[in-house]
């Protein structure tokens, strides 16, 4: 094999480049982290009443029963491999953590097929999409989020990806750091299904549970599309 190899000044050039590239997206994910990290607490103190722990000082009922929208997105039958265009195709794969979504992965659905969906259209400010499967080796994963960003990038979710839209008075907000939390990532660990890859159906979704604070508290999480 013959390989081309510029000249030691151009390595370094682009050795630099490539580099401060790298230091900047290291740099962004670290304040990402800790901007969520400072959002749930954020969370968990507003909902502390100073007395029994937050995730349980609150009346519940079943997440389902709050909900205006569960659904998943599909893929073509045959799959979407060799397809380079169209509209993305939102898979669990791809959502790393909030905020790092790994393009490299990224696959795509036919214009035509994206049309002829009428679920799972990743398309509004205020989606909510989770995953899916419980992983037992990344349990602290089980919830990914994607939010839209502009309409250019209207996406479809695949099967493993759950669009959900909570009802007033709730908040994304509160639904996001709602299903972030430790006890329900307990639940969707527990609550999951099958040997291989234990997953969550929607009718163990619709059943996991969501404290319901009073009104004052609540209002503290207003619906604010443009940060989700």
């Amino acid at each position: 094999m013959t390989v081309v190899i510029p000249p030691l000044g151009e390595q370094r050039a682009i050795a630099e480049v490539l580099g401060g590239l790298d230091d900047k997206i290291e740099s962004n994910r670290r304040a990402n982290r800790l901007c969520t990290e400072i959002a749930e607490s954020a969370f968990q103190a507003a909902l502390w009443d100073g007395g029994v722990p937050w995730e349980t000082a609150w009346p519940e009922q079943a997440l389902g029963e709050v909900l205006d929208v569960i659904e998943t997105g599909g893929r073509p039958r045959g799959g979407v491999a060799g397809i380079t265009s169209g509209f993305p195709s939102i898979g669990a794969e791809s959502i790393v953590e909030v905020g790092h979504f790994d393009f490299g992965k990224t696959k795509f659905v036919p214009v035509a097929y994206f049309d002829t969906m009428t679920r799972g259209h990743v398309e509004d400010e205020t989606s909510c999409c989770t995953r899916t499967v419980v992983d037992r080796a990344r349990s602290s994963r089980t919830f990914r989020w994607l939010g839209r960003v502009s309409r250019s990038q209207d996406a479809l979710s695949t099967s493993t990806v759950y669009r959900l839209r909570v009802a007033p008075p709730f908040s994304q907000d509160f639904l996001y750091f709602w299903l972030r939390s430790s006890r329900l990532t307990e639940e969707m660990r527990r609550r999951g299904t099958g040997v291989a890859i234990p997953g969550l159906n929607s009718t163990n979704v619709k059943a996991l549970p969501v404290i319901i604070p009073d009104r004052t508290r609540l209002s503290t999480f207003k619906p604010s599309p443009s940060r989700l």
